[in-house]
């Protein structure tokens, strides 16, 4: 009979002696899970809370494990030809490829690097053509008048296709120069939210201003 102390310090009996689940690993029991050692392919068993930490039988056998998964990552850099062993995660993705940040071209500058796309005025036209700057001129707008809400990037181009490139007004082509608007004018308590959004024609946004979009459309002859 064995006897220790519990949390309390009172003295606790029991009539089956403590298992160590180290010690006792390669003994079969019903409370165990059976499991085997991926390095030298014995079975060893486990402890329910123990399987998913536990990967070999030892630590030896947990050396040789890992010393096989590193050399499952060896690889040859594509610039320089150099051995390394890039991240589990890397090899997932398919990015570990190169060596270092000079082999991959980050550390190099301007046109000699393999990642640029025309430098700063390229980067300002895309942001212009993607009605970048558009939703940012509505955001601070909507700031100003402390409306709340955020427009969504991109939201130019998704407009853009929904109203299949036509004026939400008057139903002509929006061309180039269309306006971002907001059905419901800040001014009149509307949100700056991608619902309340619509594109006009620059002559139909500057007629509309800060007007009631029912009035709006009214005097143009529409929702009589």
């Amino acid at each position: 009979m064995i006897t220790n102390r519990d949390k309390l310090g009172r003295i606790k009996k029991s009539n089956h002696p403590r298992r160590n689940w180290h010690r006792d690993r390669f003994i079969p029991s019903i409370c165990c899970v059976e499991k085997e050692c991926p390095a030298c392919f014995v079975k060893f068993y486990l402890p329910p809370s123990k399987i998913k930490n536990q990967v070999c039988c030892s630590a030896e056998c947990g050396k040789m494990h890992r010393k096989s998964l590193r050399e499952k990552r060896r690889c040859e850099c594509e610039n320089c030809g150099k051995v390394f062993y890039p991240r589990q995660t890397q090899v997932d993705k398919g990015i570990g490829k190169f060596c270092s940040q000079k082999c991959h071209g980050i550390g190099v500058s301007g046109d000699k690097n393999k990642l640029w796309k025309g430098g700063q005025l390229d980067a300002q036209r895309r942001f212009i053509l993607s009605g970048g700057s558009k939703i940012v001129q509505q955001n601070r707008r909507a700031r100003k008048k402390y409306n709340g809400g955020r427009l969504s990037k991109g939201l130019s181009n998704k407009l853009y296709k929904l109203q299949r490139g036509k004026c939400a007004c008057c139903g002509k082509s929006l061309g180039d120069d269309y306006h971002l608007d907001h059905r419901m004018p800040l001014a009149l308590g509307g949100v700056n939210e991608d619902l309340n959004m619509q594109l006009l024609r620059s002559k139909c946004n500057r007629e509309k201003h800060a007007k009631h979009p029912i009035d709006f459309m009214q005097s143009r002859g529409f929702l009589l």
